[in-house]
């Protein structure tokens, strides 16, 4: 069988369901969205929910509640209570051997350097490694060359993108490589430099008149759009 045509026990919906019903239903962790909402906004710009993005950057935000929030009771991530509850047994709708792939999932930068109808080659542009994706459609329609941010899990064995894509405009991507560059050779995370750059996006959605290095403001000569 081709290793691309193989299709996966699961889905990343089903997985994302399963865990996002489990926050649903335990009120601490309800109660803990409710914070993080608030503040995943007041960081990248709020959105209405008539904007475009608005599903796709929810989507964003469940995710990085999920994998990198703190609960303010346990300092640990809504995962690692979900994680919890699966090997206790609580939890069963998701099999428990996916859980050390779902942790370990892949959150950066990327850039597309090979597409077909069944997979595509993706380059973490922190990281440097790259990754084959099945069922690569989220990249249908994107632009040649454009800088995208999502997490990779691996699902039985092979890698799937998320529920989300927040690509950058292409005007910026030398400003953006550089900044990964930095990033990689001080050792620093990558996660704070792709919050600021959901902010950076959130204006440039807004107001697409205004000259986008004022928007993505790398260049300090340059007044930033406020």
């Amino acid at each position: 069988m081709n290793k691309h045509n193989s299709v996966s026990t699961y889905t990343f919906d089903e997985i994302f369901d399963s865990i996002s019903g489990y926050f649903e239903t335990n009120p601490g962790l309800s109660n803990e969205l409710v914070i993080a909402r608030e503040d995943y906004f007041r960081l990248t710009g709020k959105l209405n929910e008539t904007d475009t993005s608005f599903t796709n950057r929810m989507n964003s935000f469940l995710l990085w509640f999920t994998f990198d929030w703190k609960c303010s009771d346990s300092l640990k991530s809504p995962f690692d209570h979900f994680k919890q509850s699966v090997f206790k047994g609580t939890t069963t709708s998701i099999n428990g051997e996916l859980i050390t792939d779902i942790e370990e999932h892949v959150h950066s930068l990327f850039d597309t350097k090979k597409l077909t109808d069944q997979y595509a080659v993706v380059k973490d542009l922190y990281g440097k490694k790259k990754y084959e994706i099945v069922q690569p459609d989220y990249l249908y329609g994107s632009p040649k060359g454009t800088y995208f941010e999502t997490r990779l899990f691996k699902i039985n064995g092979h890698y799937r993108f998320s529920n989300y894509f927040i690509q950058h405009p292409l005007e910026v991507k030398k400003d953006i490589h550089k900044a990964c560059k930095q990033l990689f050779k001080k050792g620093d995370s990558i996660k704070p430099f792709l919050i600021h750059l959901h902010s950076y996006h959130t204006k440039w959605e807004r107001y697409r008149n205004i000259n986008i290095k004022s928007i993505y403001h790398f260049d300090k000569s340059i007044p930033e759009a406020k």
